[in-house]
């Protein structure tokens, strides 16, 4: 009895979970979910008001255009680490998040280690940072009255605000936590100050040894 019971149990695990990595970008945003759709989700509530009905989905989910996956203890989108070097041992979980290859190669940006392609979401693995792909952006999916809204992830390529989970599209037309996008400029500025003290420094220097060899 208690092999059939584990039998189950694992079978009915095995069904939600292919049911809650099925859906896509299209399935999610095309209408407002009501509530005999809420046996389609793990985490939802029938909210039924005067005004309307419609199911309350408390699931976050992770899609690209073609696939969306449910966020869990091992699907989760982590903090990019701007500025930081990688001090985390390669993932045994698929990595969420990704960073512009541009950012990357400029030391500027880095996701949790991966080692090849198949450990990203993105399906790019590049110095071993997943990186943003062109084809298949990342979309942040979370559910507000039975509607699902959308939203591009950091460092995904943007044209207005309205389209980042972030709420900012940056000057280089990435999306953008605020707080990172200030520490990054925040570096350049200092960086180019810097570098014109030294300059002038240097070119001081170079007219106080011209002038006193005359």
């Amino acid at each position: 009895m208690h092999k059939y019971t584990i039998f189950i149990i694992l079978f009915i695990k095995a069904v939600i979970g292919l049911n809650y990595t099925n859906f896509n970008y299209e399935f999610l945003t095309k209408e407002e979910f009501n509530c005999s759709s809420c046996g389609f989700f793990y985490n939802s509530t029938c909210i039924d008001t005067q005004k309307k009905e419609y199911c309350d989905i408390y699931d976050t989910y992770y899609c690209h255009k073609n696939k969306c996956l449910l966020e869990n203890d091992e699907i989760q989108f982590k903090p990019l680490l701007i500025n930081t070097s990688q001090e985390t041992p390669i993932t045994n979980s698929l990595i969420i998040e990704s960073c512009d290859k541009v950012m990357h190669n400029t030391q500027k940006c880095n996701t949790r280690k991966c080692n090849n392609d198949s450990d990203c979401f993105s399906n790019i693995c590049y110095d071993n940072t997943c990186i943003t792909n062109v084809n298949a952006p990342l979309y942040i999916c979370k559910s507000k009255y039975g509607k699902f809204n959308c939203l591009k992830a950091d460092h995904e390529s943007c044209e207005r605000n309205i389209e980042c989970y972030s709420s900012y599209c940056d000057g280089l037309k990435l999306c953008f936590q605020i707080e990172s996008y200030n520490s990054y400029y925040r570096l350049i500025v200092i960086g180019t100050i810097l570098f014109v003290l030294l300059t002038i420094l240097l070119c001081c220097c170079f007219k106080y040894n011209t002038f006193f060899k005359k």
